[in-house]
């Protein structure tokens, strides 16, 4: 990819645009805060001086107001962003690709993954599918939370708790394959947040632990598989020794925790993200030459993903 002449021919051109959405968009949020933050205060006032009712309303509706109005603010900047600079980018590093600014991976394919729990609600962006080196995947930015009963309080209610935050690719293996292969962290890092407590609960009910022959893979994952007859043969035969190699590797490159399981077919990766690496800085302009790079370079981490794990190479015969 030419990223010199994306950047000039293509890029610079819209710096303008955006950036005066970037600062209108500032501007409406700078009103925002002066509304809700006084409302705030008060709220938190009267709380501490044991008016609750008052306190709880106020505050209720501050936080409540920014909740649905920020985003709001935001979101013709953002659409902008999407389709003047991301969407160029995506053409110019993988022109065959179909690139979705608002869809995401369903709950369903995040469920199928074996790495998170089915009842729950999914958001997410930035969907990006189609054949990379001949082999079918997608990915995309992914939010998603469980839904748990609030049994102290009112158990008609649900508290909502983020389960899992960043980027979800999926990719077809050449060759189906019956079973369940999960390769985890191997210590249950606390950027992982509630996701870590699932996943420990997960470690004990739903697989038995493999042992591979390889140091380094062992000091940084663990891997369970579904119980079944020959179950430790079939995730060592698929985790291979290049494999498990090449996806060390990766995650050493990537430097933060990363989730992967092998799942009737299908591989499923995990990156644990504290934002969406493709969404546009309010602060700062969208076109900054470094910044551009570094959308280039969260696409290209993923694109390349395929031939980094030689998922195109087509070496696989499992039998169910």
């Amino acid at each position: 990819m030419d990223f010199t002449r994306l950047y000039y021919q293509v890029l610079l051109p819209v710096q303008g645009l955006l950036e005066r959405e970037r600062r209108h968009s500032l501007l409406l949020v700078a009103l925002l805060a002066l509304f809700t933050g006084p409302l705030l205060v008060v709220g938190v006032a009267a709380l501490l001086a044991g008016i609750f009712p008052v306190g709880l309303v106020v505050s209720g509706l501050a936080l409540g107001t920014w909740r649905v109005v920020y985003p709001a603010v935001q979101y013709n900047y953002r659409r902008h962003f999407k389709q003047k600079l991301i969407q160029p980018i995506l053409a110019e590093v993988a022109p065959t690709l179909v690139y979705q600014s608002l869809g995401t991976l369903n709950e369903i394919e995040l469920w199928a993954s074996g790495l998170l729990e089915r009842t729950g609600e999914v958001e997410g962006s930035d969907l990006v599918r189609g054949r990379i080196e001949g082999v079918e995947c997608k990915f995309a930015y992914v939010e998603a939370y469980a839904l748990r009963e609030d049994r102290g309080r009112n158990p008609s209610l649900r508290q909502r708790a983020r389960l899992f935050q960043g980027m979800l690719f999926v990719a077809e293996f050449p060759k189906p394959f019956l079973g369940q292969v999960l390769v985890l962290p191997d210590h249950l890092e606390p950027a992982l947040g509630h996701l870590a407590q699932y996943l420990q609960g997960l470690n004990r009910s739903r697989g038995e632990l493999v042992r591979l022959e390889d140091p380094e893979f062992e000091g940084l994952f663990a891997v369970y598989t579904a119980p079944g007859p020959d179950a430790q043969v079939k995730a060592r035969y698929l985790l291979s020794t290049s494999f498990i190699r090449r996806l060390t590797r990766f995650r050493r490159q990537l430097g933060r925790p990363l989730l992967a399981s092998l799942n009737y077919g299908k591989l499923y990766l995990a990156i644990p993200l504290p934002a969406n690496p493709l969404d546009p800085p309010l602060l700062h302009s969208a076109v900054d030459l470094e910044r551009v790079r570094t959308y280039v370079e969260a696409l290209e981490l993923m694109l390349n993903l395929v031939e980094e794990l030689r998922l195109n190479v087509r070496v696989w015969n499992t039998t169910g």
